[in-house]
């Protein structure tokens, strides 16, 4: 697996419009205890995205999802760290187009 890299296979879920992908996660969510050895966990680590300036709340969606089926153990806030995005001049460029950047992403256990 290319991890990072995008393919053009129909199994690649970043091929999908959001709305199918989220249909897709929460088909696999409601499958995953059949996996699960007697009190089971499962970690998720997923962060928001923009779409032309417009915040994509992927984090809330996706612990909706998993709420339906599991209880949210544990919630913790991972901040990015030495990422070319999140150098001084890089961030200074984007925070003149009036949204800041994406400085974490939320690592959730169920």
């Amino acid at each position: 697996m290319n991890r990072g890299k995008y393919s053009k296979e129909l199994s690649d879920l970043s091929n999908l419009t959001y709305s199918e992908f989220k249909n897709t996660m929460e088909t696999t969510i409601s499958k995953f205890d059949r996996s699960f050895k007697t009190r089971g966990k499962i970690a998720i680590i997923i962060s928001n995205k923009r779409d032309n300036g417009t915040l994509i709340n992927i984090e809330q969606d996706i612990n909706n999802l998993f709420q339906k089926y599991y209880t949210l153990r544990h919630k913790i806030i991972v901040p990015y760290h030495n990422t070319y995005e999140q150098t001084y001049k890089r961030a200074e460029k984007w925070s003149k187009r009036d949204f800041l950047l994406i400085g974490h992403r939320t690592l959730f256990i169920y």
